[in-house]
């Protein structure tokens, strides 16, 4: 199956300063990974942006970031700029981030007469520039940047999967799961999802960021509550309470009849029954997959 993940949206950053001008700025090695989940960060370490970057070429730069982020993140880096040879170039009205269950071939691996492999002989005459996994955890799907005009799929064959995908393993995106100048990334699982990278040199927000997770000063983290119904209505920001009414976090988003929580840990460890209260209704906690496989 495969989603155009119609809320986002395609920035290029290219030029000879490229590498290190967004080295200088977000979480993660951009210049050393061809492809990284990142977070622009205030210099207190919270949050303001979270984006992928996939590296072209040492001079080119691909930033699949959420739509309503668009403005606000090229005002931030054109702030930065300065001198800096550089361009930044909003290219969403040609690319379109898709999601998918496996791999979709690039323009390197196809042509316009064969197109791309699918299931049930299905094709997608297309010029990817990439198709990678997601690369924060490994029971996601691939992201891939795709020409709009090479987008010719079979209705039958889209689906609503990327959020199954993101409820299932409990993933907090920036939108709609972290708040804008509060949020802390290391207390949403940022370090686990390979978001941070501590080997690399400074960017803004890092002393904070790395003082943290050496110092222990973690308390909060992200849980997965399953429910036995879907829940309706918009619940983020909700208060998340155990059995007798006290307060464990807060809701950070939902789907159907899963929810991202993020909780004091101190509050779960301390439940005789992992069970919690939201709205009313009763649900299992649980801790994501992620998080497991980094114990």
């Amino acid at each position: 199956m495969i989603e155009i993940l119609t809320n986002r949206a395609v920035l290029h950053v290219r030029g000879g300063d490229a590498g290190k001008f967004l080295q200088a700025l977000v979480s993660n090695d951009v210049v050393g990974k061809i492809y990284s989940y990142n977070y622009f960060l205030t210099n207190q370490g919270r949050y303001l942006f979270d984006f992928f970057v996939y590296k072209e070429t040492d001079s080119s730069y691909f930033i699949d970031l959420h739509e309503k982020d668009l403005v606000g993140l090229i005002k931030k880096l054109t702030l930065y700029k300065l001198r800096s040879d550089v361009e930044i170039q909003d290219r969403s009205g040609e690319y379109k981030i898709l999601y998918s269950n496996d791999k979709l071939k690039t323009s390197a691996e196809t042509d316009a007469e064969t197109g791309v492999e699918l299931e049930s002989n299905a094709k997608l005459e297309t010029g990817a520039k990439f198709s990678l996994q997601d690369p924060r955890f490994d029971e996601m799907g691939f992201r891939s940047l795709i020409q709009i005009e090479n987008i010719n799929y079979p209705p039958e064959k889209y689906g609503a999967i990327y959020n199954s995908d993101k409820y299932h393993c409990a993933i907090a995106d920036g939108r709609p799961d972290l708040i804008y100048d509060r949020s802390i990334p290391i207390e949403y699982g940022a370090e686990e999802l390979l978001g941070i990278d501590y080997r690399k040199g400074c960017y803004i927000g890092q002393e904070v960021i790395s003082r943290a997770k050496y110092q222990g000063v973690v308390r909060k983290k992200i849980f997965k509550l399953s429910f036995d119904k879907e829940l309706s209505g918009d619940f983020c920001g909700t208060d998340v309470t155990d059995l007798e009414g006290k307060k464990l976090g807060i809701v950070c988003s939902g789907y159907k009849n899963q929810v991202i929580a993020l909780l004091r840990e101190e509050n779960y460890l301390g439940l005789a029954e992992k069970l919690s209260i939201v709205n009313g209704e009763t649900a299992e906690i649980l801790i994501p997959p992620w998080r497991t496989k980094a114990i």
